[in-house]
């Protein structure tokens, strides 16, 4: 056997990104080759004097001579697999409009990788706060949104995201009580973010009470017919009662579904009564007064 000089290798220890690597060097003289080892298992085809390693692991070289006889094995270099920080970001957004109790309004959550590496597994959570109904999703454009009825919470796993990719989703939502509707949507991802402050997003959306108009017109011309109440329709458990200008119940209907005509009353001004039920149960009174107005308008 011929005699030479044993291979070595950096006595070291080194810390990679996902997806980063590091040359390890062998050097031994009069070498013919080299046989790499990782966890003491023969890398095939690492026959060089460097080896480039993208794995975690125990790295190792033998030096070979010409007839193929191997030196002792070097030292070991430690390779570890380390972890990146993240800076995913989310912004929840109501749609910038008037909005009563009943009506349909647009939310918008957009998610970003801020960067420096790749996020894996982002996923966001919106929990809706009570007075807050889901309808339906609208849009989106990367991963699976998901809707838990039981809970009144939408999860959307929105996959992975490489540095500086955005995304959006978009849904209908409808208030059921008046005053602010405090939203608070979350992302969150594999790796540690150092940015926490953006993880969050928090949209205050101010509802008005129902709309009820003060004056209808009965008059067969298919125009404001009847004594409609625009969001009544998402609230099915409802009660109207119209009272007159001496005190008299003249019309009261449970269940009313926007068809009161005023049917042989004079024209003039009636006080309502309004109850709605919330989908929370609490039931909440409107009142005030409607014109009734029979004269078509002529030119």
């Amino acid at each position: 056997m011929l005699s030479f000089n044993q291979a070595s290798a950096q006595i070291a220890s080194f810390t990679l990104n996902p997806g980063a690597s590091v040359t390890i060097h062998g050097q031994a003289a009069n070498a013919a080759g080299y046989q790499w080892y990782r966890n003491g298992v023969a890398i095939s085809g690492a026959n060089a004097a460097d080896y480039k390693a993208t794995e975690a692991g125990m790295y190792k070289v033998q030096a070979l001579n010409i007839a193929s006889c191997a030196s002792p094995v070097s030292k070991e270099v430690q390779v570890i697999m380390g972890t990146t920080s993240a800076d995913m970001s989310i912004v929840k957004k109501s749609e910038d409009k008037n909005v009563n109790v009943g009506t349909l309004y647009t939310y918008t959550l957009t998610v970003k990788n801020n960067g420096p590496a790749a996020s894996t597994n982002v996923m966001v959570t919106d929990a809706l706060p009570a007075g807050l109904e889901f309808v339906s999703l609208t849009t989106w454009n990367k991963g699976l949104p998901n809707y838990d009825q039981s809970k009144n919470t939408l999860t959307w796993s929105a996959g992975d995201f490489v540095a500086g990719e955005e995304a959006q989703l978009l849904f209908l939502a409808r208030p059921d009580k008046s005053g602010a509707i405090i939203n608070q949507a979350a992302v969150t991802a594999d790796q540690k973010d150092n940015n926490a402050a953006n993880n969050t997003s928090v949209d205050t959306k101010q509802v008005q009470g129902i709309n009820v108009p003060n004056v209808f017109t009965p008059n067969g011309d298919g125009k404001n017919d009847t004594f409609e109440i625009p969001e009544l329709s998402a609230f099915p458990e409802n009660e109207i009662t119209i009272i007159n200008r001496w005190g008299n119940v003249i019309y009261q209907k449970t269940g009313y579904h926007n068809d009161w005509t005023g049917d042989g009353l004079n024209e003039g001004t009636y006080f309502y009564v309004l109850k709605v039920k919330y989908l929370s149960g609490v039931w909440e009174t409107y009142k005030g007064y409607i014109t009734l107005l029979r004269n078509k308008q002529t030119r």
